[in-house]
């Protein structure tokens, strides 16, 4: 049977882990929602499981495989896109000095010419 993995978040009570699930392409059970509401699974399987605490006790822990009883999953949703990470203003931009315009050339003083050698004093 042709799979598709999709990243999705569940949270239970106390974590929430973000991981793979095997749906189909399409068809039946290919959206995550008819995959929580079939009756035929009791156990949600995840890969490449990421495991946190939420009232951020440890740091996160990490499973290739696990399991999740359907019975504790309190939200489900599809994962973002790229992991979340924390948000971090954005410095305001300074606003650039305006240019300031360079004073205008002052035309050199034509200096007289200089008398030949043979007139010099």
């Amino acid at each position: 049977m042709e799979v598709r993995s999709h990243r999705v978040v569940i949270e239970t009570g106390r974590h929430r882990i973000t991981g793979s699930l095997a749906l189909p392409p399409h068809g039946y059970r290919s959206r995550l929602s008819d995959f929580l509401n079939s009756g035929e699974v009791d156990f949600i399987t995840l890969t490449d499981a990421h495991v946190e605490l939420l009232d951020g006790g440890a740091a996160t822990e990490r499973a290739d495989y696990l399991s999740v009883s359907r019975a504790q999953v309190v939200i489900a949703m599809p994962a973002p896109e790229t992991p979340a990470a924390p948000e971090t203003p954005e410095p305001p931009e300074t606003p650039e000095p305006p240019e300031t315009p360079e004073p205008p050339e002052t035309p050199a003083t034509p200096q007289p010419p200089e008398p030949p050698a043979d007139q010099l004093p």
